[in-house]
């Protein structure tokens, strides 16, 4: 730690991937499934269909 402000490149970098990655997964408490038939935008929703975040829009 004593280095660090001899890195700014480094720290750059790992700051950029930190801000680009995605540190949650595409499945498990990111899905979602909706209870009831739903209208969205003017897109029909069915119930039960399983609704996923879409991390890079």
């Amino acid at each position: 730690m004593e280095d660090k402000p001899f890195l700014p490149y480094t720290t750059a970098t790992i700051l950029e991937i930190q801000r680009c990655g995605n540190i949650a997964t595409l499945g498990g408490s990111t899905m979602h499934r909706n209870l009831q038939n739903t209208t969205l935008n003017g897109y029909n929703i069915p119930k039960n269909s399983y609704i996923a975040a879409n991390f890079y829009a």
